[in-house]
This record gives structure tokens, C-alpha cells and sequence, in this order.
């Protein structure tokens, strides 16, 4: 009988050093890439692009120019933006930054421009005039985009 209890006792202790291994508290997961553009939802979709947008790490700005031009064809997204006072920013960095945010910079005020709901905004923020220097631009494709 003592055996025998002894021999519960081990295989108790045993179970019980089993089950909190299996549910102790484990680190938290990886944050994932910093230079990633996850989607928020709801009212913060937008302004949250919008910040991305405006983020002074190339590579991020880069990413959520890329987005923002795919979200563009959404008329909330240009009322948004310009609540946001994106226009301005968006207008320098078609004439002062790197060629690939030159680019998507001038490919989205292209989208805005080309949809009639879209164009109002963009028109009142008076950052038009701000993008006159990049019809000379070195690169076809943003020349393309501001005659756009």
C-alpha cells in the first residue's frame, strides 16, 4: 500500500509538471515586418494610411504610397486624405523625394485627379500649384502621371 501511494504521488506530480509546461505563458509573437501595411478597420482606415503616408522611413512611405494608390478609386478615402491634409505632402513628394515615391506620389494625385467626385478636394487644397516643377521631371512615367 505505501508503494502503491507513493507510485500516485510520482505519477500526480508528474501530470501536474506536465500540464504546466503544456499551458505556461509564452512569449508574445513576433510583431511581424515594421515596413508591412496592415489594414485597419472602421473609422481609422484611412487616417491611418494617411499617417503611413506622411512617416518620414522611406521604405514605409514607399508601401503605403503603393496602397493609397489602389485606395484612391474610393471617394472616402480623397475626403479622408484631405481631412488629413494629405494633398500638401503628397504634392512634395513628386518633386522632392527618390524616384519610386516620385512615382506612386504622381500616380495617386493622378487617380484623384481622373475621378470627378475625387478631383473637388484635391482642386480646394491648392497643392496644384505645388507640382508644376515635376512636368520636367527626369522620369517619363511621373511627367505621364502629372499631365494625367
Amino acid at each position: 500500500q505505501a508503494c502503491q501511494s507513493l507510485f500516485n504521488i510520482a505519477s500526480a506530480s508528474m501530470k501536474l509538471h506536465q500540464e504546466l509546461t503544456n499551458h505556461a505563458v509564452k512569449d508574445n509573437p513576433d510583431q511581424g515586418d515594421h515596413y508591412k501595411i496592415t489594414e485597419a478597420y472602421g473609422l481609422r482606415k484611412y487616417p491611418k494610411l494617411a499617417e503611413q503616408v506622411k512617416h518620414c522611413d522611406r521604405l514605409l512611405r514607399l508601401n503605403a504610397l503603393k496602397v493609397l494608390c489602389e485606395e484612391f478609386r474610393n471617394p472616402e478615402c480623397v475626403v479622408t486624405c484631405e481631412k488629413e491634409n494629405l494633398f500638401p505632402a503628397l504634392s512634395a513628394y513628386c518633386i522632392e523625394e527618390e524616384e519610386s515615391i516620385r512615382i506612386y506620389a504622381s500616380m495617386a494625385l493622378s487617380r484623384v485627379a481622373r475621378e470627378k467626385s475625387c478631383s473637388l478636394p484635391y482642386i480646394n487644397s491648392g497643392s496644384i500649384v505645388t507640382i508644376k516643377p515635376a512636368l520636367n521631371d527626369p522620369s517619363s512615367e511621373v511627367r505621364n502621371n502629372i499631365y494625367k
